[in-house]
């Protein structure tokens, strides 16, 4: 966006170059919000045992909003072989244990606007996250359990596993007192390799994520 050729004369040059290195300080001052922008589409497929990867992420929440947070969506689907072209192809593909499909989200302050209003309903967000899937993954119909995974440094995190039909499909959360929040759906077919990439994908995420 600032480029050397865009600085031409006199005040205009000042007044650009301000703009510019403003710009910057705000750009590598505020966290990632975009979860998949810290992982590459080889380093996903890679975690999982696949060959081919695709992500695309959505803005659900943008800068300077009322509620304080910048919220964004991920969708990340892995696979072998050829992308398969409907929902009845995806769950063939699922339970041969040939593709993984993941929503990954973040909520993260929106230190330029409005935080402290996030901050203030934080406490109620992360309670309303973790209660929601708890009663969907624990309770009936899924019957899953809670499942251990790494916190990859970050001060809390809590996760729940099911296997509904042939799939292995799992629910975590990542947060931390700053008010930033992960969250992961995952669902790729049932076995013993579901959770063991996982956890290799978790390892690729969770740390750079926070770190920022």
């Amino acid at each position: 966006m600032c480029s050397p050729k865009t600085l031409t004369r006199g005040a205009a040059v000042s007044a650009i170059a301000a703009f510019c290195l403003a710009f910057s300080a705000v750009a590598s001052a505020n966290p990632p919000t975009d979860p998949c922008g810290v992982v590459t589409e080889f380093a996903a497929a890679h975690a999982f045992g696949f060959r081919h990867a695709r992500k695309t992420s959505v803005a659900v929440r943008s800068p300077g909003n009322s509620a304080g947070v910048v919220h964004v969506r991920c969708k990340l689907m892995v696979w072998n072989g050829h992308l398969p072209s409907g929902p009845r192809q995806q769950l063939l593909k699922l339970r041969d244990r040939e593709m993984a499909i993941l929503r990954v989200e973040s909520w993260v302050p929106d230190q330029g606007g409005q935080a402290e209003t996030w901050l203030a309903n934080f406490p109620a967000k992360i309670h309303g996250l973790t209660e929601r899937a708890r009663s969907q993954f624990v309770g009936s119909p899924l019957h899953g359990s809670p499942l251990p995974l790494p916190k990859e440094g970050v001060p809390h995190a809590l996760a729940f596993v099911a296997d509904p039909a042939g799939l292995a499909k799992a629910r975590a959360f990542w947060w931390d007192r700053r008010g930033t929040i992960l969250s992961m759906n995952v669902l790729q077919g049932a076995g013993g390799s579901a959770i063991p990439s996982l956890r290799r994908f978790v390892a690729d995420l969770v740390h750079p994520f926070f770190k920022g």
